[in-house]
């Protein structure tokens, strides 16, 4: 039996992990299709994505080192932060994206998975969103308006936008300013849909009439 995977990395609980969590309990009954979540290991939503855990819904966190935890440590501190992330961005994170990519190609293999979604507050996202993409058979939604690379950084967001589209990647943004800020911000050049965020409503709350419940594809 084939499975659908969620990824989301972040060190706070924000609107995409209420998504999420509306999306897993909600599943139309008819998929039997296993849910897995995965997400990294300092993700503010952790505890309550394990709270979701059972039956169908299946949460992973991803064995591979999280910068977040070390941040989330350095408090405030603008100086320390600066420099733990210049150094990591430089030094450590190309090995670990390298080692994302595996371990989502490789769960991939051994779950069957039919279809990948990678949720993340903004584009291009954590570095686990940025690996999922590359595996087959993905989604990268956003959440949230894309920034305009600053000018030292333009070759790398290029590279990464190109090697998005080649990947075939469809993008999904949960509104039309998100896709405008995608378009106008970045290098993405092909179609990004955009798909409201669906809320399960049984009665409109004034004519008291049924609705129909959101469909997932």
């Amino acid at each position: 039996m084939s499975a659908i995977l969620f990824v989301t990395q972040s060190s706070s609980r924000g609107g995409v992990v209420t998504l999420l969590g509306h999306i897993l309990s909600n599943w139309p009954a008819a998929d039997t299709r296993k849910l897995v979540l995965t997400y990294n290991k300092a993700h503010g939503g952790k505890a309550y994505f394990q709270s979701l855990a059972g039956g169908r819904v299946e949460a992973l966190e991803v064995p591979v080192w999280d910068h977040m935890a070390v941040l989330a440590k350095l408090g405030s501190s603008p100086h320390w932060r600066s420099i733990f992330t210049k150094v990591l961005n430089r030094i450590a994170q190309p090995w670990l994206f390298v080692r994302a990519v595996a371990y989502f190609r490789q769960l991939c293999r051994e779950l069957n998975i039919a279809v990948l979604f990678s949720h993340n507050g903004g584009y291009p996202g954590g570095m686990m969103n940025r690996a999922a993409v590359i595996v087959p058979k993905r989604c990268h939604v956003i959440h949230n308006l894309a920034r305009r690379p600053s000018t030292w950084r333009f070759p790398l967001a290029w590279l990464h936008d190109k090697v998005v589209f080649w990947a075939g990647t469809d993008l999904v943004a949960v509104s039309e300013a998100c896709a405008r800020a995608l378009r106008e911000n970045r290098f993405c050049t092909g179609d990004v849909q955009v798909i409201y965020n669906g809320i399960p409503v049984d009665a409109h709350p004034a004519t008291g009439k049924a609705l129909a419940q959101p469909q997932v594809a």
